[in-house]
C-alpha cells in the first residue's frame, strides 16, 4: 500500500518523532511513504492510506476517498481552545469535528491512557483500533556519569513563559529551595530572557542564568543538570498530556520535579525512587531538599530509570507493538501481503 503523510502544521519534534515511528512501521510492512502538501481527491486514493495529525484532516481524507486513515492525536483540542478563548460555541464545534474524526479514523495513536479514557467517556469510542504512545523524542542515554552531575544541585527549566507551563510557579518553588540549599543554581532556557528575568527578580532569586539554545543543544544542557522542573495546573488538558521535556529529563538522568496531575507519567514514575511528584497547592519542599542532600549513585539511578521508563520511552518497543497491531489491520485492506506480514 502507498501511504501519504500530511503534516502542514508548525513542526513539533515529538510529533515528528511519532510520525517517523508510524512511517517506519508501515515501511517494515512493505508500504511506500510519500509526503504531500494538500489533501485532495485523486483517482488512486481508494488504493492508498494517509497519516494525519488533526481530526479535521481525517474527515477531509475520508471525503477525498482515502482507503485507510491513520491519526496521530496529540491533544484534546476542544478543551485546549476553551482554555484560551472561553467560547462554548467554539468548544462545541470543535467537539463535533473531533468526534466525527475519531469515529472515521481507521487507526489512532494517542499520547496517554487518560486521553484514551477521555475519548471513551466523551465520544464512546471503543478503542480497539487505538494505540497509546507517550510524547518523546529521545531514549535513555548513558549521560548519567557526567562529572559532578549529582554533586551539584543544578535545576533546569526548558520551555516558555506561557501561562500553562507554570514558569512563575516554578520560580516560586525554586526560591524556596535556594533559601535552604547552599550553592543551588537555576538554569533557565527560554527565548523571552527579559520576561524571565522580571519574574526571577520578583521572587528575589539570586543564583540563576538565562539562555536560549536550539533543540540540538538541549541534550548537552541536560547532561549538566541534576533536577528538571515540569509543573502543570490541574485540568483536563494536563491530565491527558505527556510533556516531551519529561522524556528529555529521564533520558539524560535528570531527576524530574513534576506535577502529579500528569497522570500517565505519574503512573510510571511512582515506581521510581528518583522522581519527585508535587501538589501545586501543597508543595512538599522537604522531599526536594532531601534529594539535594542525598548521595546519588549514577549506576543506581540509571538502573532505576531504565527499569521504569525503558519501554515507555523506547522507539523499538513501540515499533514492535505497532507492527503487530497494524499488520492484522492492513490485511483487511490488502489481499496480498509480503511474507513478513503473512507469517506474523
Amino acid at each position: 500500500m502507498n501511504i501519504d503523510v500530511f503534516n502542514p502544521y508548525a513542526q513539533k519534534e515529538a510529533t515528528e518523532f511519532h510520525v517517523k515511528i508510524i512511517t517506519d512501521c508501515c515501511k517494515s510492512l512493505g508500504c511506500q511513504i510519500h509526503k504531500i502538501k494538500t489533501i485532495s481527491r485523486q483517482k488512486n486514493n481508494k488504493e492508498k492510506g494517509i497519516i494525519v495529525i488533526a481530526t479535521k484532516d481525517v474527515i477531509k481524507a475520508k471525503i477525498c476517498g482515502y482507503k485507510f486513515v491513520f491519526l496521530r492525536n496529540g491533544g484534546i483540542s476542544p478543551e485546549e481552545s476553551f482554555m484560551r478563548h472561553h467560547s462554548y460555541f467554539r468548544y462545541h464545534v470543535l467537539s463535533a469535528i473531533e468526534m466525527l474524526g475519531l469515529h472515521l479514523s481507521d487507526f489512532s495513536v494517542f499520547v496517554s491512557e487518560p486521553m484514551l479514557s477521555h475519548y471513551r467517556k466523551k465520544y464512546r469510542i471503543k478503542g480497539d483500533n487505538c494505540y497509546v504512545m507517550p510524547c518523546f523524542n529521545n531514549e535513555i542515554k548513558e549521560h548519567f556519569s557526567y562529572p559532578d552531575k549529582y554533586k551539584n544541585n543544578v535545576f533546569i527549566y526548558a520551555g516558555s513563559l506561557s501561562v500553562w507551563q507554570c514558569f512563575e510557579k516554578t520560580v516560586e518553588v525554586y526560591k524556596q529551595i535556594e533559601e535552604r540549599v547552599d550553592y543551588a543554581f537555576f538554569r533557565v532556557l527560554v527565548k523571552d530572557a527579559k520576561g524571565a528575568k522580571k519574574i526571577l527578580e520578583k521572587y528575589h532569586v539570586k543564583n540563576y542564568s538565562i539562555d536560549y539554545v536550539p533543540v540540538s543543544a538541549i541534550e548537552e544542557e541536560m547532561k549538566r543538570a541534576k533536577f528538571g522542573f515540569c509543573l502543570r495546573e490541574d485540568d483536563k488538558v494536563n491530565r491527558v498530556a505527556t510533556p516531551t521535556k519529561l522524556s528529555n529529563y529521564v533520558a539524560s538522568g535528570v531527576i524530574p520535579i513534576y506535577s502529579k496531575y500528569l497522570e500517565d507519567f505519574e503512573k510510571i514514575a511512582k515506581n521510581s525512587s528518583y522522581c519527585i511528584p508535587i501538589d501545586n497547592e501543597e508543595i512538599n519542599i522537604e522531599e526536594i531538599i532531601k534529594f539535594c542532600r542525598k548521595e546519588i549513585d549514577e549506576g543506581e539511578i540509571y538502573k532505576d530509570f531504565k527499569g521504569c521508563f525503558g519501554t515507555y520511552y523506547s522507539k523499538v518497543y513501540h515499533l514492535e507493538n505497532l507492527e503487530k497491531i497494524l499488520v492484522s489491520m492492513l490485511q483487511k485492506y490488502n489481499k496480498v501481503l509480503d511474507n513478513k506480514q503473512t507469517n506474523m
